[in-house]
């Protein structure tokens, strides 16, 4: 084999680990943020937009019943609606990353009209979640755990 064949497998080897370190990346960042997504009927965190190259549109998630109720919050129907929105935004985020190649722009948002009212104000009796702003806090700690865990591949 020959100094160019050579060259064009460490290219090809190089390509396909920086594929996976992004793939690993956009996973644990968006993972984070949907865990983090406060849930009343799912609405927020079953819809978000997910694209590759471009922004995504609605996944169209069927939002469960309400968990507010005389002022107080069901906490075993928001946990099952969260279960379930949590699922489909998975679902949802699998299959956008399985086409996401190195030198793609993975994109993540939303059009639920509310949403910044979680992100960054919340309600009488619940603070903001911060679900995007803590995430992009810890990039370069996902982005050098991911990149240690590429080591041995």
């Amino acid at each position: 084999m020959g100094f160019a064949e050579d060259i064009q497998k460490f290219i090809k080897k190089t390509e396909n680990k920086g594929t996976i370190l992004l793939k690993n990346i956009c996973e644990e960042m968006a993972t984070r943020i949907g865990y983090r997504t406060g849930v009343d009927t799912g609405n927020l965190l079953g819809n978000y937009r997910i694209g590759i190259n471009s922004v995504g549109t609605n996944p169209g998630f069927p939002p469960g019943p309400t968990t507010w109720h005389k002022g107080e919050k069901d906490e075993l129907m928001a946990e099952k609606n969260r279960k379930e929105a949590f699922r489909f935004f998975m679902q949802n985020l699998e299959k956008h990353l399985d086409n996401l190649k190195l030198y793609d722009t993975f994109y993540m948002d939303t059009d639920v009209p509310y949403a910044d009212k979680v992100e960054y104000i919340g309600w009488d009796k619940t603070p903001a979640y911060r679900m995007f702003g803590r995430t992009i806090i810890e990039f370069e700690q996902i982005v050098k755990q991911e990149a240690s865990s590429l080591k041995d591949v």
